[in-house]
């Protein structure tokens, strides 16, 4: 957020972040981090939440903003295909990789990841299956829990949540889960 603020001085929605109580002010929101709360979500020029994206090409070139889009004043671009890349030292021990999505970690902790993959690989280690489909069983058995946590937050159980089609009312509910396993 700071990034995209002091990239983009006089443009107060640069970043717009939703509390539980609407938009919050830049006030609110140094209120809010003084207080250690985050908001529940953060958007780039009220679109879109990611600032790392292949497609959105009205957030990075004016030529693509042509239904406008995005709201004047305009200086783009504000989100960028370059990835933001972090080396991480794995250590002997480390069984495996995940990465998620927003979706995911929306729903699931660290300890809660570790579990689910701790609980999954004893449950399958009889079988003997390569490392490729062990892979896709815990990415799975994420989504899965992921899914269930999400459905309970809402009063619905998972298969009311998974019945669900996409649209509004499921994604007012729940993020999309993205899961992939190293």
């Amino acid at each position: 957020q700071k990034r995209l603020r002091d990239a983009h001085p006089g443009e107060v929605d640069t970043v717009v972040c939703l509390g539980s109580d609407g938009v919050w002010t830049e006030q609110q929101m140094r209120e809010a981090a003084e207080a250690g709360q985050l908001p529940s979500s953060c958007y780039v020029k009220d679109c879109v939440q990611p600032t790392r994206g292949f497609g959105d090409f009205y957030l990075k070139d004016s030529r693509f903003n042509w239904m406008g889009i995005v709201k004047e004043p305009l200086s783009l671009p504000y989100i960028t295909a370059d990835p933001e890349v972090v080396a991480v030292k794995r250590c002997p021990g480390d069984e495996v990789v995940v990465l998620g999505s927003d979706g995911l970690w929306d729903d699931l902790e660290g300890a809660d990841v570790a579990r689910v993959v701790q609980e999954t690989m004893a449950n399958h280690r009889k079988e003997q299956m390569a490392p490729s489909k062990m892979a896709k069983v815990l990415a799975e058995a994420l989504v899965d829990e992921a899914t269930a946590v999400a459905a309970r937050a809402c009063g619905l159980d998972k298969a009311e949540l998974n019945e669900m089609p996409p649209g509004d009312r499921r994604r007012n509910l729940v993020d999309d889960i993205t899961c992939v396993v190293v």
